[in-house]
């Protein structure tokens, strides 16, 4: 709220993001992929920083951030679901969170009456930073002999593909902006939404392209999830379709700004 209403400097919202990271790992929430503790915390930091401003800079167009994050909240409601989770208090905090977006989305559908600020994105952000720790990243697969285990690569995987379009966007922008010599922590037109607009395509269209996605990617990733057998093999299998996406939209910016 204070940046909406001050509008405060990017290393203020810098250091609050980085509080919000040590304030989920104080109370037993962190990412569990390595040995060391210290690798642990230090990613989970980054984690939620990073989905942060990924949400907040998602918020560019009417709709987009909301049906975005509407999407990965539904992954995290079939996860628990398949897993008899439906009824635990995260979960129904989770279908809130989804009820509460419709009906905003109702309003913030192009042309938007009412915008999310930072005093959304920013909460959303962390709250999804939250669920893509409990669901992403220390899922654990089912390896050959029946055994739980967390794998690195095959729950990097997963993030990739739950969390595909706010991490696709954060990513091309930030190549961008570096390649052209300025900030990345400055705000432009230079967002994925933007160029897929400038090359003719409606905004309601768009925000629909960016939940279609999504919710292909949350299928691919439930998928991985349910494999009987695990094999790292497979599981790069899926890692093709982020990757794709990412190399094509990154083409279409890059060609459009050179046009």
């Amino acid at each position: 709220m204070a940046d909406d209403a001050y509008d405060t400097k990017p290393l203020v919202k810098f250091i609050v993001q980085c509080l919000c990271g040590i304030i989920l790992i104080s109370t037993g929430t962190k990412i569990n992929t390595f040995e060391s503790e210290f690798l642990n915390y230090s990613l989970t930091v980054l984690w939620v920083v990073a989905v942060m401003n990924s949400i907040n800079m998602l918020d560019n167009m009417d709709g987009v951030s909301s049906i975005t994050t509407i999407a990965i909240c539904m992954f995290s409601v079939v996860f628990s679901a398949q897993n008899n989770l439906a009824t635990q208090p995260l979960t129904l905090i989770i279908i809130a969170v989804v009820g509460t977006l419709c009906g905003f989305l109702a309003y913030n559908w192009h042309p938007s009456k009412v915008f999310m600020g930072d005093s959304g994105s920013q909460f959303l952000g962390i709250f999804l930073a939250f669920c893509g720790i409990e669901f992403c990243w220390n899922t654990p697969v089912i390896d050959k002999n029946n055994f739980p285990i967390i794998y690195p690569i095959n729950n990097l995987i997963l993030v990739a593909l739950v969390f595909i379009m706010p991490l696709t966007d954060t990513a091309i922008v930030v190549i961008n902006r570096i390649a052209k010599g300025s900030s990345p922590f400055i705000g432009g037109k230079d967002h994925t939404t933007h160029n897929l607009f400038y090359y003719g395509i409606s905004e309601k269209k768009i925000a629909i392209m960016f939940f279609i996605i999504n919710i292909i990617g949350g299928y691919l990733a439930l998928t991985l999830i349910n494999q009987s057998n695990f094999s790292l093999q497979r599981s790069l299998l899926f890692a093709i379709y982020p990757l794709f996406l990412f190399l094509f939209l990154l083409y279409l910016t890059r060609r459009k700004r050179h046009a």
